[in-house]
């Protein structure tokens, strides 16, 4: 859906009370492959939210992942209104579908 930054800022600006959550992964890591069915539950469970995926390795978003401080995998950006409002890195899922909730 997006491929740079500037896409998810002006999109997020545009629907202020729309929450997107990106994902950030890589195919050899373990605990984002742990994860992964969790992210799917999510994506089912609250439509209103707008789920990205984006590979740390995938050549066609590495300007979205430049210009995201990730320190480890899998880490969840919570964007809304054209600000970050939640950072988290780690598979703990209460605490990824608790950030939803506070962001919604």
């Amino acid at each position: 859906m997006f491929t740079t930054y500037d896409e998810i800022l002006l999109f997020s600006k545009a629907n202020p009370n729309q929450l997107i959550i990106i994902d950030f992964k890589a195919k050899w890591c373990a605990p984002c492959k742990t994860i992964k069915p969790y992210f799917d539950y999510l994506t089912l469970n609250y439509p209103s939210v707008n789920f990205i995926e984006i590979d740390i390795e995938d050549e066609s978003t590495i300007n979205i992942t430049e210009n995201f401080d990730i320190p480890k995998l899998p880490t969840f950006i919570y964007v809304k209104n054209g600000s970050i409002c939640h950072t988290f890195t780690g598979i703990n899922k209460e605490h990824i579908e608790n950030a939803i909730n506070d962001n919604l």
